[in-house]
């Protein structure tokens, strides 16, 4: 349907964009069914997973994302964008969508990026703030977690940047579902700075965690006005992967690792099978750390995606001020007893944890930092740091070190059975030893 049928029929919206108050007396309204796929154009791609009439007459619709294979049996779609941050950008499609979209088209795009922040919103139990700019041509990355609770005490601070690429992208499928996807950037460069510092001063007992937070996209650059409203997007987003191990007593720890990266890659997924060329490389550095234990071990490891680029059906900010009439909250309320009476509950806890319901709840759990975008390009840093505390002779703290370029594409559109959706392009390690050469730190190290 077009925007404004779609607008015409939604009276709120929940605050993670799964649920809405619909108008009953809309014919539209009328005509929707669980399992359907509801897509309006410029703004969202859903699929319906629960209906109900609520007792204030409004039907209540409970949504996940859909996928492109929901909305075309047959599609040949190729898509040249080059990302230039803060500046117009040139657009290019070269082909379009087979069965939905009419006749090729050549666009310009003025500008069109979208920028999203998170002013303290509580993920996995974390105070997530994020604050993207542009800057100089760059994207400025900027996020903080904090986390505070029964003595634990959590901050892991982002700081970095992305240069502008280029982009391009293939898709094509046949009888709903994908027969290849490829994938290019060029002219990657940017680098990340990452802090951590997590203690306890509860007193004894172990305090671990396995924290993934999957955030939503910062920028989002639509795609469109090139394809008669079909809501493709060029996102750059992040994830983390936070696993804390304190095993009791006071105890604190702290680190900061420096990840760059540059170069340029494409990758060709059919049947399972990833091909892929390029040239990306990076590095990653341990730049300070203090670990502070009076007896016990500990350890922490901190896991990132970022950037990760992706094409994907995104969700486009639909009302501006009292447009809606029903408040989120009132939303909010009514979806999250329709979700709790129809969804296990391993799928109502990641639907209710994800701030802009991200998660396919067929694969929930396994899905909570993993990308559904139809294609993805990420960085993933990983630091890990043990420290023996002060029981031994000579005490030593140990951080190994990774660096992967990861490309991948829709492991639910292939299936799983189709073979390998992801691949590492590229990947380098190193091991970090305070004091340097301390025997018990060293045992296990690789080189």
């Amino acid at each position: 349907m077009s925007r404004d049928e779609g607008k015409a029929m939604i009276l709120g919206v929940s605050t993670n964009t799964a649920a809405f108050f619909l108008d009953p007396s809309n014919p539209k309204t009328q005509a929707l069914k669980v399992g359907d796929s509801w897509l309006v154009k410029d703004m969202f791609a859903r699929k319906i997973i629960g209906l109900e009439t609520q007792p204030t007459g409004e039907v209540l619709a409970l949504t996940e994302p859909a996928d492109l294979t929901d909305l075309a049996s047959t599609a040949h779609l190729n898509v040249a964008q080059p990302v230039r941050f803060g500046n117009a950008q040139g657009a290019q499609l070269l082909d379009v969508f087979g069965d939905l979209i009419a006749p090729p088209a050549h666009a310009q795009s003025a500008g069109g990026q979208m920028l999203h922040a998170l002013g303290g919103a509580l993920i996995e139990g974390w105070k997530v703030t994020t604050n993207p700019s542009f800057e100089g041509g760059k994207l400025k990355i900027k996020m903080e977690l904090t986390r505070e609770e029964g003595g634990f005490k959590g901050v892991i601070n982002v700081d970095g940047y992305l240069d502008g690429f280029d982009f391009d992208g293939r898709i094509d499928i046949e009888q709903s579902k994908y027969e290849r996807i490829s994938q290019g950037l060029k002219k990657l460069n940017g680098q990340l700075d990452v802090t951590y510092s997590v203690g306890s001063d509860a007193g004894p007992g172990a305090r671990t965690g396995d924290f993934r937070i999957k955030l939503p996209a910062s920028v989002q650059i639509p795609l469109s006005s090139m394809l008669e409203g079909l809501p493709l997007y060029l996102e750059i987003s992040s994830a983390l992967i936070l696993k804390p191990a304190l095993s009791g007593g006071s105890q604190f720890s702290t680190g900061t690792f420096r990840v760059t990266y540059n170069g340029s890659q494409n990758f060709s997924l059919q049947s399972g099978t990833i091909q892929s060329d390029g040239s990306v490389k990076g590095d990653i550095q341990f730049t300070k750390g203090q670990n502070v234990s009076a007896l016990a071990p500990m350890g922490m490891v901190v896991a990132l995606a970022a950037p990760r680029i992706e094409l994907s059906l995104g969700f486009d900010k639909m009302f501006e001020g009292d447009e809606l009439k029903k408040a989120a909250d009132i939303v909010d309320k009514a979806a999250s007893a329709l979700a709790k009476a129809i969804l296990t509950p391993e799928q109502y806890s990641a639907w209710e944890a994800s701030p802009l319901s991200a998660i396919k709840l067929g694969d929930a759990v396994e899905a909570s930092v993993k990308s559904d975008a139809a294609a993805w390009f990420q960085i993933v840093t990983t630091s890990g740091t043990t420290s023996t505390g002060m029981s031994v002779i000579v005490p030593c703290t140990r951080t190994e070190l990774s660096i992967a370029a990861r490309v991948g594409a829709s492991a639910e559109a292939f299936g799983q059975s189709l073979g390998e959706t992801e691949k590492d392009i590229f990947r380098s390690e190193n091991v970090h030893i305070d004091p340097p050469g301390t025997k018990l730190c060293e045992l296990g190290d690789p080189k």
